[in-house]
């Protein structure tokens, strides 16, 4: 299994957003061969693999691991909606996990995003399931 981080880059907008997530795919943009992702131009920041004999124990490794990263990148608030945000139609992101998209705040970058996800997988040897 794979925990994966994406830039998405709105095509209409050129607003940027991340998303974080959990896939089958070791190639994590496999995931996004949708065309419901057509809006947005997609890359991999990075990405942790873990597998293990045992699906259920690889699928609990990796949730660790989301749980990790969803401390460090707390969801926007039930107010903020994302179509609104991109100027997209009501409805046109359903679907595409919009609750793992990350915003960046004022003060962080790019860098420190990659560096933070970078940082999590260095420690997840430590995990015993």
């Amino acid at each position: 299994m794979v925990v994966y981080l994406v830039k998405l880059v709105h095509k209409k907008s050129g607003k940027v957003q991340y998303k974080r997530g959990i896939t089958k795919w070791f190639y994590p943009l496999k995931r996004f061969d949708d065309p419901k992702y057509d809006i947005f131009e997609i890359s991999l920041l990075d990405k942790y693999d873990y597998s293990h004999d045992n699906w259920a124990v690889a699928r609990t490794h990796v949730n660790v691991f989301e749980q990790v990263l969803n401390g460090l990148w707390p969801p926007k608030s039930r107010d903020f909606n994302v179509e609104q945000h991109l100027g997209e139609e009501a409805g046109a992101l359903d679907d595409v996990g919009v609750t793992e998209f990350i915003y960046l705040k004022d003060d962080q970058t790019e860098d420190q995003l990659v560096k933070q996800f970078k940082d999590a997988k260095k420690f997840m040897w430590k995990v015993k399931i």
